[in-house]
This record gives structure tokens, C-alpha cells and sequence, in this order.
């Protein structure tokens, strides 16, 4: 408190009493005392940090002592003190709320040498257009009765839409020191949705960020708008992309983080994951350690299976795949689709490659064709298939086998807390089809006919065909569960675990197939599985699936009711009592009834969201 120039010195005292009696002092003790006038203390820009996380802590823990504050202190000094040692030259700078006034020391110093009249600002409130600031005014918890919003007087809706809006921006801004990783770096390896990456620790970064490369690398989740506003220290503007909410595992604690993605080639371990996390109170050099993973043992795998990780697509030695048509079948013949311009290079590099690798054969002539389909991967490479849904897929006799539920998958794992994870590359492509049946997979391109020797995507009967064959391949294995062309293994422990994932590999190898290394996982404690998370102590939705729903919009028609009740229904043994809820949603596709969307289905709508 300070005294003001326009009151005596009683009045000033008086004042003191009354902001003693409201703050109730008597009420704390001694020690809280002291450690108020400890906090209060420290005024410097420097501190500014230090003196919000002792005030956290003081919430947090009541009983606190004054030498245990200085001891925080302490700990937070030499934390940062270290980062700054592991500070990288790349430095981006975010604008926050409050503006930076770089004159303001020199403008109160002149101030107190000149002495000048203070000129009455005429201003209007934003909100209620009285004579003062719209931080001020006392209208910010009145409900206007025509647009029933809170926060603005009748008549000021569009201008207080407008500064709600401006100040929204400005609290979501915050300053933040990036740096990108870098070899000889003190470095963190997390898990972000099930993809093992390593990040840097930076206590100066008060977001967690990721590069464009890496976010391909953890299978492209769906981003949001970013609320956070970027510029690099010479002024340029950060382009963040987004952010997503993701899973990040830590010293096998796995929480949901908000990430964001910049074009910029960065990696940041920030503030906001080490409250996550809890790492705080914990030196740098221990947090290193502390989040570090066990180095992984692909490599030993590699010299075990040369074969397996040689990099080349491989062919399956044990089987061939038939198609069989129905009976009456006549061949259907259709032209080429034109390729985009943009697309013709690429589409012609992969037409020439798998060629090359022996997938397809040249033909003169063929009586079925079908067009192709350009598809792009997530690694920014495309996949040529071709459109059987065009004729032959109705033509063809549907393969009776089941692909397994992923209920009796989780179970055949229940007792595992070691995991590693197995994909086999271009998995279709690696199993040959019998000669007599390649004619019937010919595509039409724009550089001829083509025909397929392995089996492609696309095909009716594939899926059913290829899921039979690797069950054949894993029969009599332990610890295993494959779903199509993704393998997981897993064991109570690590030995047990081990000897279940040689078993498998060496398995593989004798059937012929390659792996692909970088989207393989080894010895984890939790991996990401149909959109399950799994680990030791059980089974629990994909948080990025969770967002996913949340964020569904309310159905206008039938279809959209389908879409929701589908993505709900698929972690429905976690919902209790989910027949009575959907009740509401299930009347709307029964035949013959009309599309009204009522409170009940609104109800329904918002209760999936909030047990979810």
C-alpha cells in the first residue's frame, strides 16, 4: 500500500486497518507471515517466474515453512540455470499479454523530475459506454435481455462481442523460448500416441511443440486452430500449423497433453508437460534420466534377422492366393481415369517401381480392367491401387473367413505388461496370386494395361484371405496376436517377452516376409492398439479417439445419428448401461420415423459425451 498525495496521514492509517481487517491476518501464522513478505520481496522481472510457483505452492501446501520456500527457490534457480547451459541459438519469442514497455523505467524517472498535470483521457467502456475502462466496468456479470449473453449492457452486444473476442486472444498469448533439438544435446525420449520421439527439455517454454515432420510421424492427428500467436526474436511470425490433444507416455506414465505443430524444425518438452508430469521438484540431470526410455533393442534384432530388416519387399513362400468367380460371371472391361497433372510424375515413379520390384507385368491385352486410384501416405509417398469396386468385386465369391473382434484380441493379452509391435511392409504386396487369377486384376493407366502378380489393396476377397494366412503363420505361438498386417506381442515379463517376440520373427522369416523397421516398436509398457491403449494395468480408449467424439457435432439427419451411435458403440463396454442411453437415438432409425431432433436425444447426445 502507499500513501496518496490528496490524503492526510489518519485517513492513510485508517485505510491500513481496514485492508489488515478484510485480508484477516490475525488469522495466519507466524510462519505464513513470513512467507508472504518473502514473496512479496521479490519484485524483479527476474523472479517473476519463481514468485508464481511459490504462490502455486502455497496454495497447494498451507503448512508451508520460509525455509522451505528458499529451499524451492533454490532448486528452481539451479533448474534454470542448467537449462540455460543446454540453450540452443535458435530462440523464438511469443508475444504474451501484457506488452513489454522498454521506456517505462526511463519514463518514471523523468516523471519524478517533472511533475505535470495529469490530462483527464476521454474514454468509453466497450461495455456499458460509461466514462471508463472496460476491465472496469461493472456490467462484465450482467445478462443483456436482448442477445442473453453475459458480460455488456443492453445496446453494446457488437462492440462487446468485439473487445470479449480481442481479450480472448490476448490471455491465450503467452512468451515462450524455443530450441530445437540438436545431436550432443541433452535430450528426453517420451511416446506420443504410441510414436517414440525424442524431445528437448526446455523449463523456458510454456508449451510443448513439435515439428510438420513429426507430426507425420505420429500418424497426422486432427489439429485445431491454435489459440497462441508466435514471433521469432527478429520479428518474423511463427507459423504454428495447430495443436491436437495426444497421449504422451513418461517414465511409463501416460497423460493427455496439448501439443502444438510448427513448420518450423522443432521439439520441445515444455512447461505446460513438465506440470503434467509433476517434474519440477526434480534436477535437470534427473529429469533426463528420470524420462528416458531403455534403449530400444531393434538393433540386436537386426543382427539376429538380417533378412527380416533388410529394407526390400519380400514374397511369401508358403502360399498363393485364388479367386474364385461366381458362377455367370461375364469380365468387366473399364477405360482409364485421367491423372492430374501435378500427379503425373509421381504416379509414373510408382508405376515404374513396382515394375521394377516385380507387382505388376505389362500386357497387351486383357478382358477385365479396372481404373486406378492415386492415394497418398502418410509419409508423403503415394500408393497406385486399382478401383475393383468398378465390376470385379461383384463379380468375385466372397472369402468365408472372419476377421477376429478386437474384445477377444485384448483378451488373448490380459496378461502381458511387456509389448512390441510388428508391421509387415506393404503387407498385401508380399503374397503372390496364382497366375491363372492375374488377369482378372488387370488395371487400365494411362501408360497401358498392367497386371497385378501380388495381391493389391482393393481386392473384395483380400482382407479375409491375408488374415487367414497369418493366422496359419502364427499358429502355435504364445504371447500373439495378429489383425491383418499388424502383429503385437507380448509376455508377463521381459524374458518371457523376448522369447515370444524371437519366436515370432523367426516365424516370419520362414514364410518369407520383410518388416518394416520404423513403424516398429519394441518393449514397451503400453502400446496404442485399435484404438485402445494397453498396457499392464488393462484396457482404456485412445484419448486422441475420445477428442475425436467430443468434438462430433450434433446429427441433422440420419446418417449423422449412424455415424455418431457407431463411434460411441465401438467403446461401448465401457459405458454402462449404453442400451437404455442410446434408447433416445435409436428411435430416430427406426423405419418409416421422421427426423426430430428432441430434448431426450439432446440428453442422450450430451450424456455419451460427458461418460466418454
Amino acid at each position: 500500500m502507499q500513501k496518496t498525495s490528496s490524503e492526510d496521514y489518519v485517513t492513510f492509517s485508517c485505510r491500513i486497518n481496514k485492508a489488515t481487517k478484510e485480508a484477516e491476518l490475525a488469522g495466519l501464522s507466524i510462519e505464513t507471515q513470513k512467507c508472504l513478505i518473502f514473496v512479496c520481496g521479490l519484485k524483479d522481472e527476474q523472479d517473476a517466474d519463481v514468485r508464481m510457483k511459490l504462490l502455486s505452492r502455497m496454495e497447494e501446501k498451507k503448512d508451508i515453512t520460509l525455509a522451505q520456500l528458499a529451499e524451492l527457490c533454490e532448486k528452481l534457480t539451479n533448474l534454470k540455470r542448467d537449462t540455460t547451459l543446454l540453450a540452443g541459438e535458435s530462440k523464438v519469442q511469443m508475444i504474451g499479454q501484457e506488452k513489454c514497455r522498454s521506456t517505462k523505467g526511463k519514463w518514471q524517472g523523468s516523471r519524478k523530475l517533472h511533475q505535470r498535470p495529469e490530462k483527464q483521457s476521454r474514454v468509453q467502456c466497450f461495455l456499458c459506454g460509461e466514462g471508463h475502462w472496460a476491465r472496469k466496468c461493472t456490467f462484465k456479470h450482467h445478462k443483456c435481455s436482448k442477445c442473453f449473453k453475459f458480460g455488456h449492457k443492453e445496446g453494446f452486444c457488437n462492440a462487446a462481442s468485439l473487445w470479449t473476442n480481442r481479450m480472448r486472444q490476448n490471455r491465450n498469448v503467452r512468451s515462450v523460448t524455443v530450441n530445437t533439438v540438436r545431436s550432443g544435446r541433452e535430450c528426453v525420449r517420451v511416446v506420443i500416441n504410441g510414436t517414440p520421439l525424442e524431445m528437448m527439455l526446455d523449463t523456458g517454454a510454456d508449451i510443448t511443440i513439435i515439428s510438420r515432420r513429426l507430426w507425420h510421424h505420429v500418424e497426422k492427428p486432427v489439429l485445431k486452430p491454435s489459440m497462441v500467436k508466435a514471433r521469432t526474436a527478429s520479428g518474423d511470425l511463427l507459423h504454428i500449423l495447430g495443436e491436437f490433444a495426444g497421449s504422451m507416455i513418461v517414465a511409463e506414465q501416460c497423460m493427455s497433453c496439448v501439443i502444438r505443430v510448427t513448420t518450423a524444425d522443432l521439439a520441445l518438452f515444455g512447461k505446460d508437460a513438465m506440470d503434467i508430469f509433476n517434474l519440477w521438484d526434480v534436477p535437470l540431470t534427473s529429469v533426463c534420466n528420470r524420462v528416458g526410455l531403455d534403449e530400444p533393442c531393434s538393433a540386436i534384432l537386426q543382427k539376429e534377422f538380417p533378412k527380416l530388416f533388410s529394407g526390400k519387399l519380400g514374397c511369401c513362400t508358403k502360399a498363393k492366393i485364388q479367386l474364385e468367380l461366381k458362377e455367370g460371371a461375364t469380365p468387366v472391361f473399364r477405360p482409364k481415369r485421367p491423372v492430374a497433372y501435378a500427379m503425373f510424375q509421381a504416379v509414373d515413379k510408382e508405376l515404374e517401381r513396382l515394375e521394377n520390384d516385380g507387382i505388376i507385368s505389362k500386357v497387351d491385352y486383357s478382358e477385365w480392367a479396372t481404373p486406378i486410384v492415386v492415394v497418398h501416405k502418410s509419409n508423403g509417398t503415394i500408393r497406385v491401387c486399382g478401383d475393383y469396386s468398378t465390376g470385379l468385386n461383384d463379380m468375385l465369391q466372397p472369402h468365408q473367413y472372419p476377421l477376429p473382434l478386437p474384445q477377444d484380441i485384448f483378451a488373448s493379452l490380459a496378461t502381458c505388461t511387456v509389448f512390441s509391435q510388428i508391421d509387415l511392409s506393404d503387407a498385401f504386396l508380399q503374397v503372390e496370386v496364382e497366375e491363372l487369377c492375374r488377369k482378372l486384376l488387370t488395371v487400365n493407366t494411362h501408360r497401358g494395361l498392367y497386371a497385378y502378380n501380388r495381391l493389391p489393396p482393393g481386392v473384395k476377397t483380400a482382407p479375409g484371405a491375408f488374415q487367414q494366412l497369418m493366422e496359419v503363420m502364427l499358429a502355435g505361438l504364445g504371447g500373439v496376436a495378429v489383425y491383418l498386417d499388424d502383429i503385437v506381442v507380448g509376455g508377463p515379463n521381459e524374458e518371457a517377452h523376448m522369447k515370444n517376440l524371437r519366436a515370432v520373427l523367426k516365424r516370419i522369416e520362414e514364410f518369407g516376409f520383410t518388416i518394416r523397421l520404423d513403424k516398429c516398436s519394441f518393449q514397451k509398457k503400453q502400446i496404442k492398439y485399435l484404438g485402445h491403449l494397453l498396457d499392464s494395468k488393462g484396457l482404456r480408449p485412445d484419448p486422441a479417439r475420445i477428442e475425436a467424439i467430443l468434438n462430433l457435432q450434433v446429427p441433422t439427419d440420419v446418417t449423422g445419428v449412424r455415424s455418431f451411435l457407431g463411434a460411441v458403440n465401438y467403446y461401448g463396454k465401457f459405458v454402462r448401461n449404453i442400451s437404455m442411453l442410446r434408447h433416445p437415438l435409436d428411435s430416430l432409425l427406426k423405419e418409416g420415423a421422421s427426423f426430430t431432433w428432441t430434448k431426450q436425444c439432446q440428453d442422450a447426445f450430451d450424456q455419451f459425451k460427458a461418460i466418454i
